[in-house]
């Protein structure tokens, strides 16, 4: 008797275990008072939370630096603000998110793909970009200075008052002023 008991206590937490890792659940550490959860990944600095599914989440001033974020899906999140330096974004998928202003010293998203994202004004400085998908994002004044951006797509991206890599500023895409504007 008590070893059909032990079976099922076994069998549940089985299922339960397989249940979870189905649903691409992933194993992260407990908040506290101060932090929030968002779909399930504790919002924090160095949080671990690979593979989250934290489409179109408010993030907005979020402190997330040094997080493994790897290839989480932030497709259309609120990022503005938020603090990603030193953060791991290896092939997360950020289309048509906001990181207006967001901080990514040092961040390492090669193959990120940041589809239609709005970098405005973010700070993407020594960042590794290596591969990334830029194509119609918005990096008006964005600086990308020391970044890694071999191999980048930035088809249709919209650079104004961008700093590239090389500290030069790059204004060929702003807006023309029209005669007799101010």
């Amino acid at each position: 008797m008590r070893l059909l008991r032990s079976l099922g206590l076994l069998l549940v937490v089985v299922t339960a275990a397989l249940s979870a890792s189905a649903q691409g659940a992933v194993h992260r550490a407990p908040p506290t008072r101060a932090h929030r959860v968002v779909h399930g990944c504790v919002i924090r600095a160095r949080t671990r939370c690979p593979g989250a599914r934290l489409i179109g989440a408010h993030l907005r001033r979020a402190q997330l630096g040094s997080a493994d974020l790897f290839v989480a899906n932030l497709a259309g999140a609120d990022l503005r603000g938020a603090r990603l330096s030193k953060a791991n974004l290896f092939g997360a998928k950020l289309v048509g998110a906001d990181l207006s202003g967001a901080k990514l010293v040092g961040t390492n998203a090669p193959g990120a793909n940041f589809f239609g994202a709005k970098l405005v004004s973010a700070n993407l400085a020594r960042a590794n970009l290596t591969g990334a998908n830029f194509a119609y994002a918005d990096l008006t004044g964005a600086s990308m200075r020391g970044a890694d951006v071999a191999s980048v797509n930035e088809d249709g991206a919209t650079l104004c008052h961008t700093v590239l890599p090389n500290g030069r500023i790059d204004n060929a895409h702003c807006p023309s002023v029209r005669p007799g504007a101010r």
